[in-house]
């Protein structure tokens, strides 16, 4: 199935619309009386073509509910006289399409733990249509295998940025786990939801789904693990409200158990890292370049270029992202207006400012945009309340004051001045010991006339012994001074510095 919003779900006919997925949907919102409506209406669809989102409502609606209308008792009793979907058959008694369905579905998980995310989502994405073209009669052999491989194709989707049907996915699995009986899987259906929202900033979808993760954990007998995703989840929550030594320690506990969840892991840990005042070390992780992806590499990248350019290296962050195909998506493009506000590039910030604004479903990437768009419009002379004051209100809406923090302090400020009290996310901004990033941009205004005058000559080619005979000074002065440049401009290269200094106008 692709992300259409009108592809069929597996399982369903394609003219049925998914109702069982608008039933597993409601399911997952808590939406009782919609879920009971949706069944109420579909009755003969449902009951030809799948039972277990009937089970699914009478084993998750409140009972009070269900007893209210005089109707659902003799479901309960019709239910109870249907069999159950008979376990999975062994692999050898399956037929040949469904065979292929688990191989597949096996290949992606493997995948998916080697870090190999477009092989996951190959493999994925063949299961799901073998699974479709099978026969409706044959797919009954999946049976209670079925929420694991939804899970399984959820999470390639995710993990390779194809969240609408990823979402799909991960909230049928997670509701027909349920029904059959699985709630290990329901479980991790639940983390896995409950991380994508959170990595989004959607704070409200966050809660539900790690409640929903919480309150099955609770009912696991007392050896269950907590899943990884669960406590980056938490540890997450607690970096948006500013938290940082909290979401450390529950970032701690979830690094001890990642079982190849490590790439969440140093996402979570290169965006506290950045945001923490003090902690000016960058892993040789952060320095590695990612091969071109999307989905939780592109989420990788942004995070370790955010934590570059929080240490002053712009350059290297902008060179990172650059190399990352991920940064056309909204959360990618957000980051690198925020680096190339950093570096002063304020064309380059607007526009990729403007891209990220493209998808407003992500709260975080949404705030980063806006912010950057409002300081670009500050620096420029033009009037940014009413773009700095949008982003405040889906930070307010989302519990995300962290997300305003991605422009230098003194634009911050700035900005803060006009927005009238009563922000829950400035006065938790207020009170917090929270990094945000070096203003290199104004770095031209910080070069002595001397600095230009190397800087220039450096730039169009010089050596150092030619910058010297044509200033009347030592080459020890001119290296001397090429170093405050570099730092000045958060570069560690000529190429680089004559790069930054052209986009600063100082050529």
């Amino acid at each position: 199935m692709s992300g259409s919003a009108t592809a069929p779900v597996p399982g369903e006919e394609p003219n049925a619309e998914r109702v069982g997925a608008r039933v597993y949907r409601a399911l997952a919102r808590r939406s009782w009386e919609a879920a009971l409506a949706l069944v109420e209406e579909n009755w003969s669809q449902l009951l030809a073509s799948d039972v277990t989102a009937i089970r699914a409502v009478v084993s998750t609606v409140p009972p009070p509910l269900l007893d209210a209308d005089g109707r659902w008792p003799r479901v309960r009793e019709y239910l109870a006289a249907v069999p159950r979907a008979r376990p999975s058959a062994p692999s050898h008694a399956r037929p040949t399409s469904l065979t292929r369905v688990i191989v597949l579905t096996d290949h992606a998980r493997d995948a998916a733990r080697e870090g190999d995310d477009r092989t996951a989502l190959l493999c994925a994405r063949e299961a799901k249509a073998a699974y479709a073209s099978a026969p409706s009669g044959e797919r009954d052999g999946i049976g209670a295998d079925l929420p694991w491989l939804l899970l399984t194709w959820g999470a390639a989707e995710l993990a390779s940025g194809d969240p609408l049907a990823a979402r799909e996915d991960l909230t049928y699995a997670y509701s027909a786990a349920h029904a059959v009986g699985a709630p290990r899987v329901a479980l991790a259906a639940a983390a896995e939801l409950a991380w994508h929202h959170a990595l989004d900033g959607r704070a409200a979808a966050r809660d539900e789904w790690e409640e929903s993760g919480t309150a099955l954990l609770h009912a696991s007998p007392q050896d269950t693990p907590v899943p990884v995703l669960l406590r980056l989840t938490r540890a997450l929550a607690l970096f948006d409200a500013l938290a940082l030594d909290a979401a450390r320690r529950e970032l701690a506990a979830a690094r001890r158990a990642a079982r190849g969840r490590a790439r969440d892991v140093e996402i979570l840990a290169a965006m506290i890292d950045a945001k923490t005042p003090g902690r000016e070390t960058v892993s040789a992780g952060a320095e590695a370049a990612l091969p071109p992806a999307a989905g939780r590499a592109g989420e990788l990248a942004g995070a370790r270029a955010q934590l570059l350019a929080h240490v002053g290296r712009v350059e290297r962050a902008r060179q990172g992202l650059d190399a990352v195909a991920a940064t056309h998506a909204p959360s990618g493009r957000a980051r690198r207006a925020a680096v190339n506000l950093a570096r002063g590039a304020l064309e380059s910030a607007e526009q990729d400012a403007h891209v990220a604004l493209s998808d407003l479903g992500r709260p975080r990437s949404a705030v980063e945009a806006l912010v950057v768009l409002a300081a670009v419009q500050l620096r420029r002379g033009q009037d940014p309340a009413r773009t700095f004051l949008g982003a405040v209100a889906i930070a307010d809406a989302h519990r995300i004051p962290v997300a305003l923090t991605m422009i230098p302090r003194g634009d911050f400020a700035a900005l803060s001045q006009a927005v009238s009290p009563g922000s829950a996310s400035l006065a938790a901004l207020a009170a917090a010991d929270i990094r945000f990033p070096p203003d290199s941009g104004a770095a031209q205004l910080r070069l002595t006339p001397q600095e230009i005058s190397i800087l220039r000559l450096l730039a169009e080619g010089a050596t150092s012994a030619h910058a010297a005979s044509a200033l009347g000074v030592s080459v020890n002065t001119i290296k001397t001074f090429t170093r405050r440049i570099y730092a000045k401009l958060g570069v560690s290269s000529r190429a680089d510095m004559t790069a930054a200094a052209g986009e600063h106008g100082l050529l």
